[in-house]
């Protein structure tokens, strides 16, 4: 008997297949987008790396056509896959650099622009990630981007910061702060300066009890874990090298 994965990933073949016949051979834009589309919800639920590739063919196209209702729809089954903490950097990266030209600023491209910020870091593009951190979190204040967001937006921008720029990263995080008045006054931004002071001080324990003491108030994603992990691997380089007076 058929196993469902096994089902949803021969439909999925069948839908890709007939999309490419429709836009080669029969030249129909919707039954085209519909295939890719019903391809990317097919793959969603066993291959989210190659759902966004169809989902992104479909995407292109109803930009193209001007198709609103159809960029909302399918804006939102993107949406879920984005949220996907094991999708391949790499194709976060190109979804965003395929559509974001084209497509109108708003609330599901801010979204995109998240992903692709914390998977250029780990594609290693740190200044990209800088920047569309920043981005949302300054220039796209008066589109949708909630308080929560910009917080979380500023906070990964100050560890980045930390990461790759210690000696600067005082004033990258002050900046931030005279920037918005919200993230100034929060639990992140306060910690940021204890770690901050831990780190120019090269004390590690400070380090631990710090982070020790945040994540036990403040829930923390895999991206700041991954980012806190980073500046500790630095911290204890540091101390290892650090010369020592006795």
């Amino acid at each position: 008997m058929e196993s469902k994965n096994e089902h949803n990933v021969d439909a999925g073949k069948t839908y890709s297949v007939a999309a490419r016949v429709a836009q080669k051979y029969i030249k129909s834009k919707i039954q085209t987008i519909e295939n890719y589309a019903r391809a990317g919800s097919c793959y969603s639920r066993i291959n989210i790396t190659k759902a966004l590739y169809f989902y992104r063919e479909a995407f292109k196209i109803v930009i193209k056509n001007n198709d609103l209702i159809r960029v909302k729809e399918y804006s939102e089954e993107i949406t879920k896959i984005f949220c996907n903490e094991g999708l391949d950097p790499q194709s976060v990266v190109e979804f965003y650099d395929d559509v974001s030209e084209s497509y109108p600023m708003d609330s599901f491209i801010i979204l995109y622009k998240y992903r692709v910020a914390e998977a250029s870091y780990k594609e290693k593009n740190y200044k990209r990630a800088l920047r569309l951190f920043e981005e949302i979190a300054i220039n796209d204040s008066d589109m949708s981007v909630d308080n929560d967001l910009k917080i979380t937006c500023f906070f990964k921008a100050s560890l980045i910061a930390i990461v790759k720029n210690p000696t600067g990263a005082h004033d990258k995080n002050n900046g931030y702060g005279k920037t918005c008045k919200e993230f100034s006054q929060s639990a992140e931004y306060s910690f940021l300066n204890k770690i901050l002071d831990s780190v120019e001080s090269q004390n590690i324990d400070m380090f631990d009890n710090e982070v020790k003491n945040f994540i036990g108030v403040e829930p923390i994603d895999d991206f700041v874990k991954l980012l806190l992990d980073e500046i500790k691997k630095s911290l204890e380089s540091q101390t290892k090298h650090a010369p020592t007076f006795t």
